[in-house]
């Protein structure tokens, strides 16, 4: 699975310190989760969503458009 996180952080314009700040975490976990070996969990994609302002699907390369199969909460 292909995580779309920084192409859709980039799109929304906020800096990997804002996206850090948003999920109260530190900027180096941020870093972390957008290398491509990263295997975030659904409940960690979903906090990541909700920072960057989109839906999950959207961090998801190949999801079909309003996917909303596995809910976040």
């Amino acid at each position: 699975m292909k995580l779309l996180f920084v192409k859709k952080r980039t799109e929304m314009g906020l800096s990997q310190y804002a996206v850090a700040r948003r999920m109260r975490k530190d900027p180096g976990s941020v870093a972390k989760l957008e290398k491509p070996k990263a295997n975030p969990t659904w409940k960690t994609i979903c906090r990541y969503a909700k920072a960057i302002g989109v839906q999950p699907w959207q961090l998801i390369d190949g999801a079909p458009n309003g996917n909303q199969a596995i809910p976040c909460e």
